[in-house]
């Protein structure tokens, strides 16, 4: 499958017009959707309190070598994401949808997980180190 290359800008503007969307109630800026882009080695890292990534789409994405610190994914669908050797430290994934995903030899820390409120509605591939 061809992912969509995306530069660090762009995916910094996207995250920006996504906050906008959800600070308006979705009457002005655009949700966030990553569907099938290639966003390896990215670094999703917030510096402050937790950072909250809400609604988000990122189907099909590779992630593989991403860097995830202090956020909150609430509602995201990561239907078949590919997130091979990420590191992710102090995320909360709640309501996420994460089907058909591929997370071997991810790097999970001090995670904030209530396993209830992920979706596996089909068989996920998860081979992680803690």
């Amino acid at each position: 499958m061809d992912r969509r290359q995306v530069s660090s800008d762009e995916v910094r503007r996207i995250l920006s017009d996504h906050d906008r969307w959800m600070q308006t109630n979705h009457e002005s800026g655009r949700q966030a959707d990553f569907t099938n882009c290639d966003l390896r080695g990215f670094d999703f890292c917030s510096s402050n309190e937790i950072h909250p990534f809400h609604s988000m789409i990122f189907r099909g994405a590779d992630l593989s070598g991403v860097s995830m610190e202090k956020l909150h994914f609430k509602d995201c669908d990561f239907t078949n994401v590919k997130m091979d050797r990420a590191a992710i430290l102090k995320v909360c994934f709640e309501n996420c949808d994460f089907s058909k995903a591929i997370m071997s030899l991810s790097r999970i820390r001090d995670r904030i997980v209530n396993l209830s409120e992920i979706h596996f509605m089909e068989q996920a591939l998860i081979m992680l180190t803690l």
